[in-house]
């Protein structure tokens, strides 16, 4: 590992230097506000709109996006995750490692403005369209990564109504609201995903707003289609089965000055319900299984400091793309095991928070950790883990306004049933540019 990080840091250097000889004198820039906290903005930020004209007249679409490069080195083994190789979420038995280089987390986005008509009040209409290019591979070939829709909605927003808002399309879940941690490395998978770090994507109904100025919190309400990845044995999912959506929200409080949030402490819950075909059991009976969960989240943002993070606690929660064991227990009738006598859900939690610290101008350190842990009770004899942590270190380099490059080392460790701990590391070099 020790040439590893060695030749990652030279080439780091050697890469930044003729950015940082063209750079333009630009006036002093505070830590607090320099540009290097995140790149652009947080991944999993809902609502990456540009501030647009209270009321265009005609429609207007701005285009943006990141160009990302992310040389990775794994030692050990990895979850493959439909091939996300270099996007790991635990370790996994085997001695294996693997180098590789991918602009797969490349991002390109359409803001668009829409003129209202004197329609809903006079409201401002923007809509967003987000993709990039984590759709696997095809014919497992690197150099053809896929497209892949990420974001596309429509929303209107009442100025005079405190920022009242309703956005309809694909958006974030609302569960441990839009704190994620920095990283240049993992993007299209957050960092810390499968060591508390939950996150998920779906169509939406979505209703937002916030009350005060300097002192004062935020609402979020959504009604989302029932996403739960499980086939019952008919090939139907078994979210959609049960005829109900879900519902998450979100409230929080915040101090801000001059439109920047310093704190920020919000409380989120989620609710679902799947329906299940008891086949194994005489007359088949019918069972409505539920998932749900509550978490916390925080950021406090000063002066050369940055903390974050977020916690949750919930059951059967694989409609969230966790990285977590199973979320039910299924339990089949012998000897073929083809058909269901019974389903339960597994409980889990989990946290993770991360430490960003800016001691130069253009210049961010991070460190964090995360850890989930399923309740072992739940677990059936093949589960995938019971214990999940991830720890990571890291830096983050502005040169200029747009272009960024970091070194981030991150360690997986996993322990599985009988009471196995698998360790894995991965050293990532990556460079970021926005447009």
């Amino acid at each position: 590992m020790s040439w590893i990080l060695r030749c990652s840091a030279a080439a780091l250097a050697i890469a930044m230097l003729p950015f940082f000889a063209r750079a333009e004198t630009a006036p002093p820039v505070s830590p607090a506000t320099a540009p290097v906290a995140a790149p652009v903005a947080a991944p999993t930020t809902a609502g990456q709109t540009p501030p647009a004209d209270p009321k265009p007249s005609v429609v207007t679409v701005s285009f943006s996006g990141w160009l990302v490069f992310n040389t990775y080195y794994n030692a050990g083994s990895f979850n493959t995750n439909a091939g996300f190789i270099d996007q790991p979420l635990y370790a996994t038995p085997g001695d294996g490692g693997a180098l590789g280089m991918s602009v797969k987390q490349t991002r390109l986005r359409a803001n668009v403005s829409l003129p209202a008509d004197g329609l809903l009040g006079n409201a401002r209409l923007t809509g967003l369209v987000e993709g990039d290019f984590g759709g696997g591979y095809a014919a497992a070939d690197l150099s053809q990564a896929l497209p892949r829709l990420r974001l596309a909605w429509i929303a209107a927003t009442w100025a005079n109504l405190g920022g009242l808002t309703v956005r309809v399309g694909q958006d974030w879940g609302v569960l441990e609201g839009p704190v994620a941690a920095v990283s240049l490395g993992h993007i299209t998978v957050p960092r810390f995903a499968g060591a508390g770090q939950v996150f998920r994507r779906s169509p939406q109904v979505r209703v937002e707003g916030e009350l005060g100025d300097r002192v004062g919190g935020t609402y979020t309400g959504a009604v989302l289609p029932n996403g739960d990845k499980q086939v019952a044995a008919d090939g139907v999912l078994v979210g959609l089965r049960s005829a109900t959506p879900d519902f998450e929200g979100r409230v929080a409080v915040f101090y801000r000055t001059e439109k920047k949030k310093h704190v920020e402490i919000g409380i989120s819950g989620h609710h679902a319900q799947e329906r299940w075909i008891l086949d194994g059991e005489a007359n088949a009976p019918t069972k409505y299984l539920v998932s749900q969960a509550v978490a916390v989240d925080y950021k406090l943002d000063l002066p050369y400091v940055t903390i974050l993070g977020s916690a949750f606690k919930g059951e059967n929660l694989d409609v969230w793309n966790s990285g977590a064991g199973p979320g039910i227990r299924r339990i089949m009738l012998a000897p073929d095991n083809k058909k269901l006598l019974a389903v339960t859900g597994i409980r889990t939690k989990g946290l993770w928070s991360q430490l960003g610290v800016t001691p130069v101008n253009g210049l961010r350190l991070l460190f964090g950790g995360g850890v989930e842990t399923p309740t072992l009770a739940d677990l059936g004899a093949d589960a995938n883990f019971r214990r999940n942590q991830q720890l990571s270190a890291g830096a983050v380099v502005s040169a200029g306004g747009r272009w960024r490059a970091g070194l981030e080392v991150t360690g997986y460790r996993t322990r599985t049933f009988p009471g196995r701990l698998l360790t894995s590391r991965q050293v990532e070099l990556s460079t970021l540019y926005s447009f």
